[in-house]
């Protein structure tokens, strides 16, 4: 048998299968027509079968006209077929290329205009030769015919998207593969003596056609491959392969010692089957299973993996977790998504999510599903499922406003498939998965396995949201339990602040109030009883003078008092009392104020102040807060040492400086020296009279400005420096 009688089986065996496929399973007019194109290929490859067997010229040139109506018919159906595939059908076009086709035909068996004549080439069969001038304008309208074909399904490749650009991008593959192995067949008539070896590509064509049909239902045709079809197929390539074998060491052999030998050549033969039939049975289901059959999976563990698993927790998170995943990976789609109906929003709301989103989740309320259920009972095939593939099948023959409305509506969302849950008839759930990632169309049985996911879903989601409402009753009692203890415990926390408070307050009151009163009780009863009389004039004025200065301590003490109780109950509110303040003349006037105490102890005011600062303050508040920072600093700043006061602009802000050389300021107790009450400890030792009230109120007043804050920085024995940010302008 010679290698192009071989091809000839091959392209027979390849295309006449796949022709079967399309002609049985095929629907639309696009399936018939490119099934009656693989067909022509089909006789093609038979007339080249019996071309190679052919023993006389008669019989040659009888097979070659036999091949030929597949030849002429090829162009024929394969224009028509494109037209109808890339929807650009032009009738008037289609028209002529039958036309032309049937001429040929025509010429073909009733004149020799055509085909005429053979001549013994490559010491094997005889081919065609001498070619007419029909033959040549055949041969024009042949290329011509593919080019378009090419052309135009690269086109339409480029443009177009999803499944349908996978489609296009099989039928180009497809078509060019065939081609660039057809056309070699031509060459031998015009002399030139190239073997057609490369008709080996039109069934690698043809396979490229059947695994687009298995994978990505090439022209929409449903319909899957058993593994007994692929290894029907396998068996013919593998008994090809021997047989081809067989033929190439029957001629070596006959080269060697110049005859044949069937025994030599049977031996070999078995030997090479033995020694790798085994191996190529492997190697060739190993590559079925992972090329063919890539990402299948088997339904009947992947329900009893789903069941095991939704049956051994009533966590409802992990049961949908668990269903969510395990249908993702088995179909492997874009996403997959499980809504829930949420009583409380009378809707449905996203529970779990995986994949990749093409919108924005949103509750899909009861109308919603309603819609889609509408659509379920009227159009889909399935009892429980809306395929968006199948809708759009239906909306081929059954045009709809609103079956186009929800198919945009769901392609939008990326949605493959819809599946309501219901229990006890009522909708608990939807399912949405999104297409699958290869392209391909979820078959029966998918669909299948999701209704009855779905069906042991509904129980699962029901038993775990009871379980979930319960735990959630139990955690809400327990919060409110929590809630209430925490409540009761601040409380106490408040009350015992409250009463270490009333205790300071008390112990402030009783040395603060109790004895400036009585030093001024005291005076007034030596008056009273005359003793003031008897005493020197300077004494007496003494005493007066003691008495005015306890006064005047009296009122500071009782005006924090209420200033503090004031600031304590309400926010300071400046907003009507802000003006442009030259706080430049402000701090200078404070800093001259407090100029002869700091002398009468012997120390140093050094001042750095900026001119002309302007901030938005309240004068009088202001006044209050820096003279406290400033008074503070020389009462506990020791005799010969200095107080240092800067006044400066830092980004756009006026920040004023107070920086005393006392005792500083205790690590654990600076967190509470701006509360209300508080007093360093060093500082209660060295000064007994103070109110505790004065840093409260400074910090109050400094925060009632816009966009001014205080803090501090100190250390124990090395001084303390205060510092006051205010908006410049």
């Amino acid at each position: 048998m010679t290698i192009f009688s071989l091809s000839g089986i091959f392209i027979a065996i390849t295309c006449g299968i796949t022709s079967a496929i399309v002609l049985i399973k095929g629907y639309k007019k696009s399936h018939y027509v490119w099934g009656i194109f693989l067909l022509s290929v089909f006789v093609w490859g038979v007339g080249d079968f019996f071309i190679g067997r052919a023993v006389d010229e008669t019989s040659a040139l009888f097979w070659w006209k036999f091949a030929y109506v597949g030849v002429i018919l090829i162009p024929t159906f394969l224009f028509h077929f494109t037209q109808l595939f890339l929807n650009k059908v032009k009738g008037y076009q289609i028209a002529i290329n039958y036309i032309l086709g049937i001429v040929l035909l025509y010429l073909l068996f009733y004149s020799d205009l055509f085909i005429s004549s053979v001549k013994y080439s490559f010491n094997e069969f005889f081919y065609l030769t001498s070619p007419s001038l029909v033959y040549n304008l055949f041969l024009i309208w042949f290329v011509s015919v593919f080019l378009y074909v090419l052309i135009n399904a690269y086109l339409a490749f480029s443009k177009s998207t999803g499944i349908e650009k996978i489609h296009t991008k099989y039928f180009f593959v497809g078509i060019l593969i065939s081609v660039f192995g057809g056309l070699f067949d031509f060459l031998p008539v015009y002399n030139y003596n190239i073997y057609p070896i490369l008709n080996f590509t039109l069934p690698i064509g043809a396979s490229i056609f059947v695994y687009a049909i298995m994978r990505h239902r090439f022209m929409d045709i449903r319909f899957i491959i058993k593994r007994s079809i692929i290894f029907t197929i396998l068996v013919f390539v593998i008994t090809g392969s021997y047989a081809l074998l067989t033929y190439i060491i029957s001629s070596l052999f006959q080269d060697i010692i110049g005859t044949r030998s069937m025994v030599f050549n049977g031996a070999i033969t078995a030997i090479a089957i033995v020694l790798s039939f085994e191996p190529l049975k492997k190697l060739l289901s190993k590559w079925t299973d992972s090329f063919l059959f890539k990402g299948s999976y088997n339904p009947q563990e992947l329900l009893t993996e789903i069941t095991t698993a939704i049956s051994t927790t009533l966590d409802l998170k992990k049961v949908l977790n668990t269903i969510n995943q395990k249908l993702f990976n088995a179909f492997h789609s874009t996403l997959f998504s499980i809504y829930l109906y949420d009583d409380d929003k009378d809707c449905f709301e996203e529970a779990v999510f995986i994949g990749k989103r093409t919108s924005t989740a949103r509750c899909l309320t009861a109308q919603e599903l309603l819609k889609y259920q509408l659509v379920l009972k009227k159009y889909s095939q399935f009892q429980n499922l809306i395929v968006t593939d199948e809708l759009k099948k239906e909306n081929e023959t059954k045009s709809s406003p609103q079956l186009v409305t929800i198919i945009k509506e769901l392609e939008n969302n990326g949605i493959g498939v819809t599946l309501p849950v219901f229990l006890h008839k009522k909708p608990i759930g939807i399912f949405f998965l999104g297409p699958k990632k290869s392209g391909d169309y979820y078959s029966r049985e998918d669909l299948n396995v999701l209704e009855i996911v779905a069906a042991q879903s509904a129980t699962a989601i029901e038993n775990s949201s009871l379980y979930k409402e319960v735990n959630d009753l139990n955690e809400n009692l327990q919060k409110k339990v929590d809630e209430q203890t925490k409540d009761i415990v601040e409380k106490n926390k408040k009350l015992e602040r409250l009463l270490k408070i009333k205790s300071e307050f008390l112990d402030i009151a009783s040395h603060q109030l109790r004895t400036p009163v009585s030093v001024i009780c005291g005076i007034l009863d030596m008056f009273k009883s005359g003793t003031m009389d008897k005493l020197p004039k300077e004494k007496q004025m003494t005493f007066i003078s003691n008495a005015f200065s306890k006064g005047q301590k009296l009122n500071a003490v009782i005006n924090d008092i209420l200033d503090a109780s004031d600031l304590d109950e309400k926010e300071l509110d400046l907003k009507n009392s802000l003006e442009d303040l030259d706080f430049s003349a402000l701090v200078n006037n404070i800093v001259t104020y407090n100029q002869p105490e700091a002398e009468q102890k012997k120390i140093k005011i050094s001042a750095d102040i900026a001119k002309d600062i302007m901030v938005k303050g309240d004068k009088k508040y202001l006044e209050q807060a820096v003279g406290n920072l400033v008074d503070n600093a020389v009462k506990y700043t020791p005799e010969n040492k200095e107080v240092f006061i800067k006044l400066s602009i830092i980004d756009k802000l006026a920040q004023l400086e107070i920086k005393d050389s006392g005792i500083g300021i205790p690590e654990k107790e600076q967190k509470i020296l701006f509360q209300k009450f508080s007093r360093a400890s060093n500082a209660k030792e060295l000064h007994t009279d103070g109110s505790g009230l004065g840093l409260f109120i400074v910090k109050k007043v400094i925060n009632a400005h816009p966009g001014a804050k205080i803090w501090f920085e100190s250390k124990e024995g090395q001084g303390t420096t205060f510092f006051v940010q205010l908006l410049a302008i």
